[in-house]
């Protein structure tokens, strides 16, 4: 870039066993091969190694700002992974809602939160995030929070050996 300046050993670096070892992966992180190459196996401390302060800078600089660039984007495909599970859970339960309109409201019928509970479970499944360890209290949790709660009444019938079933009912 225009600068001349003189190398320098590893030697007169602080951390020069650190420096020295941390080239070769940072070279193949950021796929300079042709320095990967050079230093690959070497014990540049032994070999007294010399760089330009101001490459060497530079290239730490490289390195760094892609670390925190992979950094962004493995946090950016989290979140959209966490919103796409969201969205699942959140369809599955709109499934659920939408049966206890027609059967329930419509139809007079009494469901059963386990059956509920399959069909959440079902449509978490469809949508690519199967969770078979969800619990109907977590399910009628939600809707005993959600507007539907006005028109239903949750009636609970012992199953025996302290289980208890519930069943959705038109209030």
């Amino acid at each position: 870039n225009g600068k001349t300046e003189r190398p320098i050993k590893f030697a007169s670096w602080k951390h020069k066993e650190s420096a020295c070892q941390q080239i070769e992966p940072q070279a193949l992180a950021l796929g300079r091969t042709h320095l990967y190459r050079q230093v690959q196996g070497k014990d540049l401390h032994a070999v007294e190694a010399q760089c330009h302060p101001y490459c060497r800078a530079r290239f730490q600089t490289e390195y760094k700002n892609s670390m925190r660039a992979n950094d962004r984007a493995e946090a950016r495909t989290l979140e959209t992974e966490q919103a796409q599970n969201a969205d699942a859970h959140m369809d599955a339960f709109n499934a659920v809602v939408g049966i206890i309109k027609k059967l329930v409201f419509e139809q007079n019928e009494m469901l059963q939160l386990s059956s509920l509970r399959l069909i959440y479970i079902d449509k978490l499944e469809e949508n690519g995030y199967p969770n078979p360890e969800y619990r109907g209290e977590k399910l009628l949790h939600r809707l005993q929070n959600h507007e539907i709660n006005e028109s239903i009444s949750v009636t609970n019938v012992s199953a025996g050996k302290g289980c208890a079933s519930f069943n959705l009912i038109y209030n």
